[in-house]
């Protein structure tokens, strides 16, 4: 059980990774961002609201995990928060690396620190990691004087994160991650090459590979074995 009610913003950094395969910059920012309260009440509402608490994931490596980069970036961090700014660059370097993708698309990352993340009514700090790819237009009305002025700017919609991960300092071998990729079916960069991630083997995850199995036997096996329509396969 993760409950994220009371979860406090303890650190942030901002950088920018461009894809790599087409010379886009990286730009690695020196210093922390600082935010306010109110900032801070924003950012958490908009990193943390996506996420799915009962789908976790864990690092992995096919050798060693201690060679799974983000693994052993924020295992650095967690023993030495004050290397926040170090761990950060690091983090973000390596996913400028892993944008070698042709759909993969520029944007900020996000590096925040949390404290207080309560699981299983245990607190952990955790360590959140969020790219922004997609910006919008938006229109603001500020009055001058006697007559309004509009102004169009871009920004980031604070709705839901586009990619994004939550590593929890659980104690566990490759610790618990939760995990947001809403564009996965483009590239796969964000789980399997940045993050290098498994699903962890509890109840959700064998419910969800039983439904699995299921759908593929109705969809796939049955009408070979049985003498189905389709509407029969949908209610199945």
């Amino acid at each position: 059980m993760l409950d994220l009610a009371l979860t406090r913003l303890e650190g942030l950094a901002v950088h920018f990774v461009g894809n790599k395969l087409r010379e886009e910059k990286l730009f690695i920012s020196q210093e922390p961002t600082e935010v306010n309260e109110e900032e801070e009440a924003l950012l958490l509402k908009f990193f943390l609201k996506s996420f799915n608490t009962e789908e976790l994931f864990r690092f992995t490596h096919p050798s060693d995990l201690e060679l799974n980069e983000i693994y052993s970036f924020a295992s650095k961090l967690f023993e030495k928060p004050s290397a926040f700014g170090k761990q950060s660059k690091n983090i973000a370097n390596h996913l400028y690396s892993c944008s070698t993708h042709p759909k993969i698309k520029s944007g900020e990352l996000y590096v925040a620190y949390f404290s207080n993340c309560i699981v299983d009514g245990k607190e952990v700090e955790a360590i959140g990691l969020f790219k922004t790819e997609s910006k919008e237009k938006y229109l603001d009305a500020a009055l001058k004087k006697e007559a309004y002025r509009l102004n169009f700017h871009e920004g980031v919609p604070l709705g839901k994160v586009e990619k994004g991960c939550l590593i929890l300092n659980t104690g566990e071998e490759g610790f618990s991650v939760c995990v947001v990729d809403s564009k996965s079916n483009e590239a796969l960069y964000w789980t399997n090459d940045f993050l290098n991630v498994t699903p962890q083997s509890n109840s959700f995850h064998q419910t969800k590979t039983y439904l699995k199995i299921c759908q593929e036997f109705v969809t796939a096996q049955l009408p070979e074995v049985a003498d189905v329509t389709k509407a029969d396969q949908i209610d199945i």
